[in-house]
């Protein structure tokens, strides 16, 4: 890992939610996402060192798909993760509700305590959807109805 990038993700995973996808520990570096009121200054280094950055909105009209799409493959029994107890504690932590417009999101101030671990699969998530499945380009069409 090159050290730019080990210096500014333990100050990303302190300051906002990074959000990496990563390929068997080897972290080829796609996007990383970040909140815009708590990492700007740590987003744009990494811009300047050559990472693709992306603002991830915290609001629930942009957070309830990967909200979503995660809440369903944990209930299919389709999410796996490395034994992790702290992972756990956040999503035991973690309490859902809906907006308005039944968009579903994670309430932090209704939450037991932390939950930013979380909220970074969530984000994580969100770029997943940006970059495979929403991608013109990758083949993928996704309707509903």
């Amino acid at each position: 890992m090159n050290h730019i990038l080990r210096r500014y993700l333990a100050h990303f995973y302190r300051k906002t939610y990074c959000c990496i996808v990563t390929s068997f520990y080897l972290f080829t570096f796609s996007n990383a996402g970040y909140d815009r009121y708590n990492a700007l200054s740590s987003a744009q280094k990494l811009e300047n060192a050559g990472y693709n950055v992306v603002e991830i909105r915290q609001h629930s009209s942009v957070l309830h798909p990967p909200t979503k799409l995660l809440k369903e493959k944990i209930l299919a029994q389709e999410f796996l993760y490395a034994n992790n107890p702290l992972l756990e504690i956040n999503f035991q932590n973690a309490k859902c509700t809906y907006d308005t417009n039944k968009n579903l999101y994670v309430n932090k101030k209704k939450s037991n305590g932390k939950v930013d671990m979380v909220v970074s699969l969530i984000c994580a998530t969100y770029l997943l959807q940006q970059d495979y499945f929403l991608d013109q380009a990758s083949g993928f069409l996704i309707q509903t109805i």
